[in-house]
């Protein structure tokens, strides 16, 4: 009896969190494209200001390939929050959007995400970024690339919002130029997600660290 009773519990937690794990791929994929459109294809896939190679050619997006690593492993976003408190701190000056934020980072489903992995290779990249197999290639060839590491996404109840944690590093020669990191709120819209980009003093620019 008691084994049949921990065997239906198991198999009613298991069957809850596949909705949520879907949920979870889909919006970090959605934001991952959104992310690399926004901040690279509007700019004409220049790079940083940082990295002194701006170029006012366009490309095309048919011929150019760029490599994006992208970690299966998502890591407990409550984790990242305790090591990195300051990334929590006023993202959003907009009072609705500073609740909501709030409201997740408080909430008990953002402390209950545990380290799961994603089967990385089912996630389709917008033109014209590539997935990498390996960040070893990464460090041998001589292109510009990007890897990119994700925490667990936080939803609200009705999943029409979350918070997640982008950490991206850039590099080119096999060498580490810079990167991003920080917790990004996002909102479900005309039913992909997309990510809220306010208070940009906040974010923290990693240097060359070779």
């Amino acid at each position: 009896m008691k084994k049949t009773l921990f065997l239906l519990i198991s198999l009613s937690i298991i069957s809850c969190r596949k909705p949520y794990e879907k949920e979870e791929f889909y919006a970090i994929q959605n934001i991952l494209n959104d992310y690399l459109k926004r901040e690279y294809l509007e700019n004409e896939i220049r790079p940083y200001i940082h990295l002194k190679e701006e170029t006012n050619s366009k490309f095309n997006t048919d011929s150019t390939e760029i490599k994006v690593y992208i970690s299966d492993a998502l890591i407990p976003i409550s984790q990242i929050k305790e090591d990195e408190y300051w990334m929590f701190i006023n993202n959003y000056s907009d009072p609705e959007n500073k609740k909501i934020f709030k409201q997740i980072i408080n909430s008990d489903q953002f402390k209950k995400l545990r380290y799961r992995e994603i089967d990385k290779k089912n996630i389709k990249l917008i033109n014209p970024y590539k997935q990498a197999e390996s960040s070893i290639i990464l460090l041998k060839n001589k292109e510009k690339y990007h890897i990119f590491n994700f925490s667990r996404v936080c939803f609200d109840n009705q999943k029409k919002n979350g918070i997640i944690v982008l950490n991206e590093s850039i590099g080119k020669n096999g060498l580490e130029i810079q990167g991003n990191y920080k917790a990004l709120l996002i909102k479900k819209k005309n039913k992909k997600w997309t990510y809220i980009k306010e208070n940009q003093n906040n974010l923290i620019i990693e240097t060359d660290n070779n």
